[in-house]
């Protein structure tokens, strides 16, 4: 295992030319859309409404067309979702996929289709179908749009999903409402929201106009099923892991700008690798037993829209936007330079600009440690809740999951569980991958394993000789090095080895690579 910054570069996945790849179309088309939103991603948690927005697949004549649907209820039953009637066509068991399983397909059954105002009502039947974290969105208090209302639409254009793109009112035809800013035909039965609750349905998408109906109008297809609208504008929330037989899960309400997170049962933990494990270090042992209390992590690592919140929150930074190790004084990202053979700081490279395209749903990296801490002071004071990084031995209780293996999912790499130098994805070598674009492990929590390196609360200890034993961050005792703090997981451009469980490394505190992110932890 090498050390990202400073140890021996030798285990670093060489792929030649790769900085040479020409940037993707849509990839440029992400930026875009990156670039000219983040003032709504500002005003919003845009990550929390996705979990109201589901891809609809419908299928006529043979034919699979995709579109966008909202929930507007979901009880101890059944889950009721709403798009345009022209999405379904005359399919009566479309198909949808849930934001947090993304990649899992659920059967629905339509109740009603109103082709007049071009809306239809749906349901799934079975409600352990569907992704626990999902939500109902709300809808607008105040349903007229203004001209200079900030508006997102939020849907599937072709190769993007649960893209969020600003939309303005552009005039209006009758009823009907016509939005300017680049809605597509998979943006077809999605909603316009505005400051986070719905306003319009979008009912036709072509290259930049669109047109919407009222939230009048979607009120009434479902006149006489029961179903209760909420309006407002605050996210309840609930952790989703299973809890253990004494434990129930935790609910709290959660505010827009806060990540997704999912509670982790108490339990024990057999840190460390043993000796006969492929590819171990010897700072992976002594292998010791080690009780982690209850605590929360984030589903995923923080995102590029999370992090632009934080970054742009200026009332909370003095009236400016916050500068990361990165961009001070121009230090730039640690990146690899493929004729030298080394890491070298590029003033250039940050994490708006790290030398490979993301959009919002990519990891955040050249993060330093100090730029993870800053984040999460952040939080910490906007929503009086505990929240930090995790501690190293917190991490590597998440990471398991209950599991003994070299990887959570077995003991070889596989295909298509992670993406890192060489395991078989489409990232590998090149960048991150979008959040959430692997199997979650069983805790519910996504790309614990490869794609970035990911900071913890400790310093580094040259192994786990008195290391703690009751979960908590291990700091200056026993000769800790708190200029150097732990990073775990691996990441898109390293060795499958170090993907392990219990591999480990350190990269100095202000040091920013653009393979390093960070994931949070909260207290209950």
């Amino acid at each position: 295992m090498s050390n990202y910054l400073q140890r021996d570069e030798s285990k670093q996945i060489q792929l030649s030319g790769w900085q040479r790849l020409l940037p993707w179309l849509l990839s440029s088309f992400c930026l875009l859309l990156a670039s000219v939103t983040h003032q709504f991603a500002s005003a919003q948690e845009i990550d929390s409404l996705r979990k109201g927005v589901v891809k609809v697949a419908a299928t006529l004549d043979g034919i699979q067309k995709t579109g966008t649907g909202f929930i507007v209820q979901q009880d101890t039953k059944a889950t009721y979702i709403v798009t345009a009637a022209h999405v379904l066509a005359d399919d009566k068991y479309p198909k949808v996929a849930f934001f947090s399983e993304r990649h899992t397909s659920v059967e629905t059954e339509v109740l009603q289709n109103d082709q007049r105002n071009d809306t239809s009502l749906f349901k799934v039947h079975d409600n352990t179908l569907v992704s626990t974290d999902v939500i109902a969105l709300l809808f607008a208090v105040e349903e007229k749009v203004q001209d200079n209302n900030e508006l997102i639409a939020i849907g599937f254009p072709p190769g993007i999903e649960w893209a969020q793109i600003p939309v303005t009112l552009a005039l209006r035809q009758g009823t009907d409402l016509i939005f300017d800013g680049n809605l597509d035909e998979g943006n077809s039965g999605g909603p316009i929201l505005k400051k986070g609750s719905i306003n319009d349905l979008v009912t036709k998408g072509d290259n930049r106009l669109g047109r919407a109906i009222p939230e009048k109008f979607i009120t009434t297809v479902l006149d006489g099923w029961d179903i209760t609208l909420m309006k407002g504008g605050v996210v309840t929330a609930q952790f989703t892991s299973k809890p253990t037989p004494h434990e129930k899960p935790p609910t709290t309400t959660r505010l827009l700008i806060e990540p997704d997170m999912v509670a982790v049962p108490a339990g024990k933990l057999i840190m460390g690798s043993p000796k006969t494990e492929p590819g171990r270090y010897s700072n992976e042992g002594p292998q010791h037993e080690v009780f982690i209390a209850s605590f929360a992590i984030s589903r995923t690592e923080i995102t590029v829209g999370q992090f632009r919140l934080f970054v742009q929150d200026k009332d909370y930074h003095g009236g400016k936007e916050f500068q990361t190790a990165a961009e001070e004084n121009e230090k730039g990202c640690w990146t690899w330079n493929e004729e030298k053979k080394q890491f070298e700081r590029i003033p250039q490279r940050n994490w708006k600009s790290p030398g490979f395209h993301q959009h919002d749903e990519h990891p955040a990296v050249c993060v330093s440690w100090d730029d993870a801490q800053a984040y999460v002071q952040w939080l910490l004071k906007k929503t009086g809740k505990q929240y930090r990084l995790p501690t190293e031995a917190e991490w590597e209780y998440v990471a398991r999951a209950g599991t003994t293996t070299v990887y959570w999912w077995g003991d070889n790499i596989g295909k298509n569980n992670a993406v890192c130098g060489d395991c078989g994805s489409q990232w590998d070598g090149r960048q991150t991958a979008p959040v959430g674009s692997f199997k979650p492990n069983a805790f519910g929590v996504y790309d614990i394993s490869g794609n970035v390196w990911e900071w913890t609360q400790d310093c580094w200890h040259d192994d786990y000789t008195n290391a703690p034993t009751n979960g908590t961050a291990w700091l200056e005792k026993d000769n800790g090095d708190c200029s150097c703090r732990v990073v775990r997981g691996g990441s898109w451009g390293f060795d499958p080895l170090d993907l392990r469980s219990a591999g480990r490394d350190w990269i100095i505190t202000d040091g920013a690579g653009y393979g390093t992110g960070f994931r949070v932890a909260r207290d209950f």
